[in-house]
């Protein structure tokens, strides 16, 4: 099979960027899968990226080619035209409502999936978000004009071959969406990237926050209950990892401007991929404590893969999360410091509670693993999940799959 994959792809930054390249790695290494082209946004001049041989066994070498950008002049064409250069036997769209940019000209982009199913080509889409939040707080323009512009391309999206989503809440959501067609509506959970397997913490109590940084992510509230947190547990330290949301340009560094006072914060910056790992192995405690959330959280399946414990906002997303896949995690009220402070404070100082929580997640995140991912797409792929027109593909715990 030959696959062709339209996406932003590092060093685009973002979630979808980082899913598209782990599952395209893990895809590269299917024997079913005999070449891999990326149709990607493209980066800046300076910006080299050398991708080498994606999978373990080099079989192939995966090509990326990067004809377009948000918001760009004939985007649509553009990928059109890459698409039937390659000549693929599946399509995958991976994609959030912002991939093809914010304007009007994005809107043609989320009609590729319909163009390329009426043109033959099986086409797959991967939807990491619904419509459903408060666009103001992610920085979109909250109006009805914006509203009906995603409403259709919703619409689009549902004329493809199949629409997956990483929360099944989402499946049940796009269900009411459908208007006829065949349509499969799948439920794919994110997954995790890593082998999960339990890293013994460091011995200084430590928190870390890692998200491309946004206000509606919510580091200020993390700073000041921080601030709480240090005059009962004095050796506290904080990290604070990431780059700016696209959308916020210079908002990390205002922040940090903002709390030069705080003692015991480290802001490292952007982290490579290979030290992933290590970095949530240094923490104690893992926050997402965001406004808003856009779906499932790849940090919360990396921190749970080393055994680290995870405190959320109590949001519609990360409650189904947490219900769906078995994963315990620390709910707190949205923007309540206090509480939030309360919440840390508890779990660093009980390493006992930490590994009962670290022992519980670690049977979820070994259940949703890349392979298995990749597998669950390589059947879309071909249009083997099923002839239901809406299905949830999950991972028994033994690692099988299961309709």
């Amino acid at each position: 099979m030959k696959l062709t994959i339209v996406s932003r792809f590092p060093p685009s930054p973002g979630g979808t960027s980082d899913y598209c390249w782990h599952v395209t790695r893990t895809l590269a290494d299917r024997p079913e899968i005999e070449g891999i082209t990326v149709i990607a946004d493209r980066i800046a001049e300076n910006e080299v990226v050398d991708l080498g041989w994606i999978g373990t066994a080099p079989r192939f070498r995966v090509v990326v080619d990067r004809p377009w950008h948000p918001d760009g002049l004939a985007l649509a064409p553009r990928i059109l035209g890459a698409i039937l250069r390659t000549r693929p036997d599946a399509i995958w769209y991976n994609l959030n409502l912002s991939s093809f940019g914010s304007s009007a000209r994005a809107f043609a982009g989320f009609l590729l999936p319909a163009i390329t199913r009426k043109l033959g080509l099986r086409s797959v889409v991967t939807l990491h978000d619904l419509p459903n939040q408060s666009l103001a707080e992610l920085g979109f323009a909250d109006d009805a004009r914006t509203r009906l512009g995603l409403d259709w391309a919703l619409a689009a999206l549902l004329q493809s071959d199949a629409v997956c989503v990483t929360i099944r809440r989402y499946q049940d959501e796009l269900l009411g969406w459908r208007r006829g067609g065949r349509t499969e509506i799948v439920h794919v959970p994110l997954g995790g990237y890593g082998k999960p397997s339990y890293e013994p913490p460091t011995p200084s109590p430590t928190i870390l926050m890692l998200t491309a940084h946004a206000p509606h992510k919510n580091l200020p509230l993390l700073l000041n209950a921080f601030a709480s947190v240090r005059p009962a547990v004095p050796r506290a330290r904080l990290l604070v990892a990431g780059i700016d949301h696209p959308r916020f340009r210079g908002y990390l560094s205002a922040v940090r401007q903002q709390f030069a006072w705080l003692d015991g914060v480290e802001w490292l910056g952007p982290i490579a991929e290979g030290a992933m790992r290590a970095l949530f192995a240094r923490s104690t405690v893992v926050v997402v404590p965001y406004r808003v959330a856009t779906g499932a959280s790849s940090v919360i399946y990396r921190a749970i893969e080393v055994g680290r414990p995870v405190v959320v906002s109590d949001l519609p997303e990360f409650r189904a999360k947490a219900i769906e896949e078995d994963v315990w995690l620390e709910f707190v009220p949205r923007d309540d410091f206090q509480f939030l402070a309360t919440t840390l404070t508890r779990l660093l100082l009980a390493p006992q509670l930490c590994q009962e929580i670290a022992e519980h997640n670690l049977v979820a995140a070994r259940r949703y693993r890349l392979p298995t991912i990749a597998e669950i797409y390589a059947r879309l792929f071909v249009g083997t999940v099923g002839d239901q027109r809406s299905a949830s593909v999950s991972p028994s715990p033994s690692g099988a799959l299961s309709l």
